[in-house]
């Protein structure tokens, strides 16, 4: 049902936000590595869509199929 990338976004929130409410001062030191995963996803994925873009006949068939 989801991907493992998505998976590990959210494992790396949960990791963080629970660091956050038990431990402060050890939150101030995950947090960087924590991130880190989310960081690289998000900047692969703006360049994929700035390198690749979309393809717009596929994306209006898809569109039109959907509705």
């Amino acid at each position: 049902m989801f991907s493992l990338p998505f998976l590990r976004w959210l494992l790396c929130c949960l990791l963080n936000s629970l660091a956050l409410l038990l431990a402060p001062a050890l939150a101030s030191l995950l947090f960087p590595w924590v991130l880190m995963p989310v960081l690289a996803a998000e900047l692969s994925l703006s360049l994929w869509m700035i390198i690749k873009g979309v393809n717009r006949q596929k994306w209006q068939q898809s569109s039109q199929t959907a509705s």
